[in-house]
């Protein structure tokens, strides 16, 4: 979810914009795009065109459809096809019987060590070979459009937990529909964590928190983002929309966190609550209050476990 809502922001977008245009005044092609892809969808941020437009701005296609698919899979290295209608990686593909036959190049754009978000591509009607010195300069623009996703990235991590901090919550705020898209949420409360704090220091209270991070993350899922608001409370947002689904992760959960043993051998207890945005429910605020309610029913009545 991170990756599409930075990308869509001004730093990322003006990023974007200036990469294409010193790509357009050094390589001479009909064609170039920057996109990003997550949860299988590849969105064009921007695009040029020098006459024929081939690959509108704001395109959606499906992942494994694209050429995108094929630069990302290729790992740091750029993906250079003279011929798209006649290499086989692409020859079959539905985008080239739609646009037909292009000369291709394309970089990844790299998350972290080795991680690939997106593409810088360029496609040309000409048949030709892309020279070292395009490849290069495709290369340094996928470095710099790389680092400014990072940069962005950094001001949304929890440097204690390496999950995500309340900032990227508020970037939620500011842009979610749950008409149109819906948001399941729970939130956890970590039971007695300040008498931990204070029995066992802090250094051990963080990794404490690291660890119930980890736990979440590995429960939630790829699509989920987990957060840690403040202290020991975390929110987890997720796509899902089954409740028995979530029901069996939020179970999931506080059964993997009994599991972790305090120093005196007693185990590590939280409350939980949950909820599921409908038509009526009032943004993400309304949402996140639901499930503190739920959650605050728990920590009142027993100490452990989850309400919905």
């Amino acid at each position: 979810m991170i990756i599409q809502e930075i990308a869509s922001a001004e730093p990322f977008i003006a990023a974007s914009r200036n990469i294409i245009d010193v790509l357009k005044k050094s390589v001479d092609v009909t064609s170039l795009f920057v996109a990003v892809n997550e949860n299988r969808i590849n969105r064009v941020i921007k695009s040029y065109s020098n006459g024929e437009e081939l690959v509108p701005e704001g395109t959606n296609a499906p992942f494994e459809e694209t050429y995108c698919r094929i630069v990302c899979a290729g790992g740091r290295v750029a993906t250079v096809i003279p011929s798209t209608a006649a290499d086989p990686l692409t020859a079959t593909l539905q985008v080239t019987r739609k646009l037909g036959d292009c000369s291709f190049i394309g970089v990844p754009l790299i998350f972290g060590e080795s991680t690939p978000f997106g593409t810088i591509c360029a496609l040309d009607r000409r048949i030709r070979r892309f020279t070292q010195s395009d490849i290069d300069m495709f290369n340094a623009m996928a470095a710099l459009l790389s680092n400014v996703m990072r940069s962005q990235y950094e001001q949304y991590v929890d440097p204690i937990t390496e999950g995500y901090n309340r900032r990227i919550l508020e970037k939620f705020q500011e842009s979610a529909d749950l008409k149109l898209r819906p948001l399941s949420v729970v939130v956890m409360d970590i039971n007695g964590f300040k008498t931990v704090n204070r029995l066992y220091g802090q250094a051990f209270g963080d990794s404490l928190l690291a660890r119930c991070a980890r736990i979440q993350r590995q429960v939630f899922g790829e699509g989920s983002l987990t957060i840690r608001l403040q202290a020991d409370y975390f929110v987890n947002l997720s796509r899902e929309r089954s409740p028995s689904r979530m029901l069996e992760q939020s179970q999931a959960l506080l059964a993997a966190l009994e599991k972790v043993s305090l120093p005196d051998g007693s185990p590590l207890l939280a409350s939980a609550g949950l909820a599921f945005s409908e038509l009526w429910t009032e943004g993400l605020t309304g949402l996140l209050h639901q499930a503190d309610s739920k959650m605050l029913t728990v920590k009142n009545r027993s100490r452990h476990g989850f309400a919905y």
